[in-house]
């Protein structure tokens, strides 16, 4: 069962209680709603009157072209577009109509700078940036304030509604209707300024298309060429044998492991000899320069055998001939260097400097195979490189008899060229003309009002809830029994006729 501490720490708000607040402070509601509704309606009347007046053309008319050059005209409108599309395109198609270029036209045909508000404006300015020429500033005012009094949407399907507000109907009428014009001009200007010079085929233009095609032919020879190269090579290249040489190279790798730790031990034994100085002669370099020739020679072999080939294994097998007679040479010269020592050491010996040379060898031979084994894999990676370049070539030769193909039919097809004309001058028309206001659209009283009154509900409740919480009378016997600790006993109720 609740208690009255619960009571007090969880309070409900009681709608009697909001109904009387309201009645008490009805006045701090009611004055200004009044004001504001009456402020806003008043405010209208003294704010200059505009007038709207739109017309509607279409842009987006399609007329049949010859397939092959369809594409000289830019087809806008069909398909189906997403929201973002069309945004964009009323975006682009906006910052077109509200150019410098096409609004400069309209100023001047319609007059707008002869202005005299305008021409003191200008003065003004210029009074403030002498440098500046006072026509470019009153150009720059006119433009700035028509593009303010422009609106343009999408009416519908390849439609595009513009409107123009001005205090005349008539001039609303007329420059709305102007503005349609003059962009149309303006664009069928620029649609058959592309399809002319597509149009002007001279020698040199043939000339051009023609040193293109030749270009992209030799270039596709190259392609070929280089591609066979490495079809030819595809054995060499192959998974397989590139899995070989990679074997190859980790026995290496391991057999210098092997002999790293050999090294380590023998320098643990010879440790009382002294400094090991490794014996040398001229049959001794004279063998390692042949070692270190015909391993650059293998792996020369590698770039045109695969690594099974019969030539490749005679390579490796004279190498290993060859390494071995190196290392009895060593021995030898150690042998002749070390004749005091014991049998034991100089045998140590032997094996140690045998294998600081094995060392140096494997070093640089798996060097050089590594090197090679990157050529190898560069060249495989290259094959779907030139097969993709290959291909883009292939559609660039493709694509250059095309355009010559066009250009050559184009140059005696005069009916296609009266077709392309045609298309670009109709591609946009007027369907539903600017017509003189009755009434102005500007301002919106009713807009208004209902917004002041919005406003002026919103400013009197305010007043009425920061009056009601400054208010700080008791309205509950609670709130007495609350700051006083005791209850109240009786009440005394309000008698009128007292």
């Amino acid at each position: 069962m609740p208690t009255s501490n619960d009571n007090k720490n969880n309070p409900t708000v009681d709608l009697r209680d909001v109904f009387a607040a309201v009645s008490r402070r009805k006045w701090y509601i009611v004055i200004p709603f009044v004001l504001t509704l009456a402020s806003a309606i008043g405010g209208s009347f003294l704010m200059e009157s505009a007038y709207y007046s739109t017309t509607i053309m279409s842009y987006n008319n399609n007329p049949s072209l010859i397939k092959p050059l369809s594409g000289l005209v830019a087809q806008r409108g069909s398909g189906r577009m997403t929201s973002d599309d069309r945004r964009r395109q009323l975006a682009a198609m906006t910052n077109e109509i509200l150019s410098s270029k096409v609004l400069g036209r309209l100023i001047r045909e319609m007059k707008f700078d002869q202005n005299p508000q305008v021409e003191q404006e200008a003065q003004r300015i210029r009074s403030q940036n002498p440098r500046m020429p006072l026509d470019k500033i009153k150009m720059e005012l006119l433009i700035k304030k028509m593009r303010e009094s422009i609106e343009v949407e999408f009416a519908g399907q390849g439609q595009l509604r513009l409107g123009v507000y001005d205090k005349d109907p008539l001039v609303a009428q007329k420059a709305a209707s102007r503005l349609t014009d003059i962009y149309i001009e303006e664009r069928t200007l620029q649609d058959l300024g592309a399809v002319r010079s597509a149009q002007e085929l001279t020698d040199d233009q043939l000339n051009k298309y023609e040193s293109q095609l030749r270009v992209a032919l030799e270039k596709k020879a190259a392609a070929e060429k280089d591609y066979l190269q490495l079809q030819i090579d595809e054995t060499i290249i192959s998974e397989e044998n590139r899995k070989k040489i990679g074997a190859a190279i980790d026995e290496i790798t391991s057999e210098i492991s092997d002999l790293n730790r050999d090294e380590m031990a023998l320098v643990g034994k010879l440790n009382t000899v002294g400094k090991l100085t490794p014996p040398s002669s001229s049959n001794l370099r004279s063998l390692k320069k042949q070692l270190g020739e015909d391993s650059r020679s293998l792996v020369n072999l590698m770039g045109k055998y695969v690594w099974s080939e019969r030539v490749v294994l005679n390579g490796t097998i004279d190498l290993n001939r060859k390494l071995i007679a190196m290392e009895k040479e060593v021995e030898r010269l150690v042998d002749e260097k070390y004749t005091n020592v014991e049998p034991a050491i100089r045998s140590d010996l032997r094996k140690y400097f045998v294998l600081m040379e094995r060392l140096s060898f494997l070093h640089d031979h798996r060097a050089s195979l590594k090197q090679s084994f990157s050529s190898v894999q560069q060249r495989a990676n290259e094959i779907p490189v030139a097969k993709a370049l290959l291909d883009q070539i292939d559609r660039e030769v493709k694509d250059a008899r095309q355009n010559l193909a066009l250009f050559k039919q184009q140059e005696t097809s005069n009916q296609l060229r009266q077709d392309i004309i045609h298309s670009a001058n109709s591609r946009y028309q007027i369907i539903e003309p600017a017509v003189a206001p009755l009434a102005p659209a500007k301002p919106n009283r009713v807009k208004i009002s209902i917004m002041g009154g919005i406003l002026g509900v919103i400013l009197g409740g305010a007043a009425a809830l920061l009056r009601e919480l400054m208010d700080g009378s008791f309205r509950k016997t609670t709130e007495v029994e609350d700051v006083l600790g005791v209850p109240v006993l009786a009440t005394i109720p309000n008698i009128e006729s007292l």
